[in-house]
């Protein structure tokens, strides 16, 4: 964390918090993202994103708890990003009337939503933001359908997609607020095809393509795209995702 907030000198640093481990008890995974929280704010995070509390997915006190678990967040004074994930992923869904109590909680400047294969999610909890919550951000983390998440009133994006190819994604977001059309639409088709063959089942695997993607365009070395704990890639998703890349290329010279 030092050498994150070093290295980035004054850029805004948005540290991830939640428990150490794959804590099941309320307190204890409570407790634990306490720490992590207030160790980042000590070393210089200027906001923190709320790995939600998936723990609590059974738990009979299941509203009450998700609320108390960001009001104490909410105490260590750095403004705070709700993180909507898909269950399959470790999320968990947050009810319309829970949401409306967190979007209001002190220091609470807005949510990423990573809904993966559910638009609807996407499109309710939008829609419900810009209605009743309009001042606070929405930031898509929408790999599958970024262009269309920018539509529906996504301000910024955080994708694990903003690993490679940079600049096109820049490019898109640029060409969006400027009201260009013709070419957001060329490049979020250009963006859909890259995703479609990062984030492909088994979905924890995208970590592994998107290193292989950094070692293909040069900017890791071959032996450093390899994830350990992550599943095996396949020839065929070698081939799909170096045939795309090969694409890209010739798109963009």
């Amino acid at each position: 964390m030092h050498e994150w907030r070093r290295v980035l000198r004054d850029r805004p640093l948005i540290a991830g918090v939640g428990p150490r481990s794959k804590e099941l008890n309320a307190a204890n995974a409570l407790s634990s993202t306490l720490a992590m929280a207030s160790a980042a704010a000590e070393c210089g995070a200027d906001a923190l994103l709320v790995y939600p509390p998936s723990w609590l997915k059974h738990h009979e006190q299941k509203d009450s708890l998700i609320l108390e678990y960001h009001e104490r967040l909410s105490a260590i004074g750095l403004p705070l990003i709700l993180f909507y994930l898909y269950e399959a992923a470790g999320g968990i869904r947050y009810a319309p009337r829970v949401l409306d109590e967190l979007l209001v909680l002190p220091n609470v400047i807005g949510i990423k939503m990573a809904t993966l294969d559910s638009v609807m999610t996407y499109q309710d909890v939008a829609r419900h933001i810009q209605s009743q919550h309009p001042e606070k951000m929405l930031i898509t983390g929408e790999d599958r359908f970024l262009g269309y998440s920018l539509r529906r009133g996504a301000q910024a994006a955080l994708i694990g997609m903003g690993a490679v190819c940079c600049d096109l994604q820049a490019e898109l977001l640029k060409a969006h607020f400027a009201g260009d059309a013709k070419r957001f639409l060329e490049l979020s088709d250009t963006i859909d095809q890259l995703a479609e063959v990062l984030f492909v089942d088994p979905m924890e695997g995208y970590i592994g393509r998107i290193l292989y993607v950094l070692s293909k365009l040069g900017v890791i070395p071959h032996d450093a795209a390899n994830d350990p704990w992550g599943p095996k890639l396949t020839a065929n998703e070698f081939d799909n995702i170096a045939t795309l890349l090969n694409t890209l290329t010739v798109q963009t010279e």
